[in-house]
């Protein structure tokens, strides 16, 4: 295994949980679940404003020598990139105001880090389908380490000078996105397109127009499993806000399976998915799958035992721990199947299974909140809408997996 991308796995899974425990213990409960709250808002507004814009780009960048198309697709894909990272960062900017009553310091720092997050990501997974994972892991450990720094100078400035804490914080976190950004090599040349077209912004939003009317089926696709990739926080942060940041440190703990099986099966796959030469049964039977899945459940349990040390004050019965893990496992599992089918080119198929699974948490959260059921009532509910929808997703992938050895050549 690459060195420098298992450091920087670590890395990614660790910062946010060391962020959220510092917080907590420099600056107590409020500031730490306002981060958290921020954290939370990024992932939701990204996967919300995720439209697929790198999927065209990608087929043809990674799949043909068309150099001109390449060239075209690559300029509409970071044209609408960056117009929707605008809309996007305008959008949390609104609700950190509105919902979280933030202020001036926090307002314009979350927006800083959801746009400066969307930019790194696309560079983040450019590499990852480059197969470049030496240089993905190099990117996220000085991207981590910058943050760490950062933060750590963050918490001295607050303490001593009075600053607004949670703004600063983050204000810390977007300037390590945007150090490393503009340092990498694809994060540069996209920055340089961008400022050369940055005046002609009706072409900007007419290119964006195309694209998006394009994509509109990926972004329903995309807005409902981001709601599943954090339902265990969205409820959380619906019931008992205060709790937030403990939740958040919880998940993370479990999410060490769900990231253990991205490592490790699924980011080493990403071509043959794109081919359609991996069947999820396969990656299921292996014993490598078996091994990952044991020893990143034992340190994700460690972990969780080792959380209270850290965050005192805060207990968690051992009922809700058991649903959070259930709630990343099938997460993380269904992340193969899913993709199986995505790279088939069934979208519609994607969605249809996506919104009837997201109204059918959406309804029993609902009812759970109108019949003043516990935080574990509500949680058993959105266990059984996971499993039922990796059930239909594994079964769906199965199928697309007998299509392409009856069709080998489509």
């Amino acid at each position: 295994m690459k060195v420098n991308y298992f450091f920087g796995r670590a890395i990614g899974i660790a910062l946010r949980p060391l962020t959220l425990v510092a917080s907590n213990a420099t600056f107590g409960t409020v500031v730490a679940s306002q981060l958290a709250a921020a954290y939370l808002a990024v992932v939701v507004v990204n996967g919300l404003l995720s439209f697929d814009l790198h999927r065209d780009f990608y087929s043809s960048y990674f799949s043909s020598n068309k150099a001109a198309m390449v060239a075209n697709l690559h300029r509409d894909y970071l044209s609408s990139l960056f117009l929707i990272s605008l809309f996007g960062t305008v959008i949390i900017c609104v609700f950190f105001l509105i919902a979280i009553d933030a202020g001036p310091t926090l307002f314009l720092a979350v927006g800083a880090y959801f746009f400066t997050e969307r930019m790194i990501d696309e560079v983040l997974r450019f590499e990852l389908y480059s197969e470049r994972f030496e240089s993905w892991g190099g990117i996220v450990m000085r991207r981590g380490l910058c943050q760490l720094a950062g933060f750590g100078i963050a918490c001295v400035l607050a303490e001593r000078f009075g600053a607004e804490p949670t703004g600063v914080l983050v204000a810390a976190m977007a300037a390590g996105n945007g150090m490393i950004f503009f340092v990498t090599r694809q994060g540069a040349k996209s920055a340089h397109v961008a400022l050369r077209r940055a005046g002609d912004f009706r072409r900007w939003s007419q290119v964006a127009a195309r694209v998006l009317r394009a994509n509109k089926t990926y972004w329903v696709l995309s807005s409902c499993s981001i709601l599943f990739s954090v339902a265990d926080r969205l409820v959380v942060s619906a019931v008992s806000f205060r709790d937030l940041a403990y939740f958040s440190l919880l998940a993370s703990c479990f999410s060490i399976i769900t990231m253990a099986f991205d490592f490790m099966v699924v980011s080493l796959v990403r071509k043959r998915l794109l081919r359609g030469d991996v069947s999820s049964s396969e990656i299921f039977r292996s014993a490598r799958f078996l091994v990952i899945f044991l020893v990143s459940t034992c340190v994700a349990v460690a972990a969780t035992l080792l959380l209270p040390f850290f965050y005192p004050g805060v207990t968690v019965s051992v009922s809700l721990m058991v649903l959070i893990f259930f709630c990343q496992v099938l997460i993380a599992f269904v992340a193969l199947p899913r993709e199986i089918v995505y790279w088939h080119r069934a979208p519609i198929t994607l969605v249809r299974i996506e919104m009837v699974a997201a109204l059918g948490a959406a309804a029993w959260v609902i009812i759970s909140m109108v019949l003043s059921m516990s935080l574990a009532g509500v949680l058993v509910g959105v266990v059984i809408v996971l499993l039922a929808r990796f059930v239909v997703f594994e079964w769906q992938s199965s199928q697309c997996s007998k299509w392409r050895r009856r069709n080998p050549y489509e």
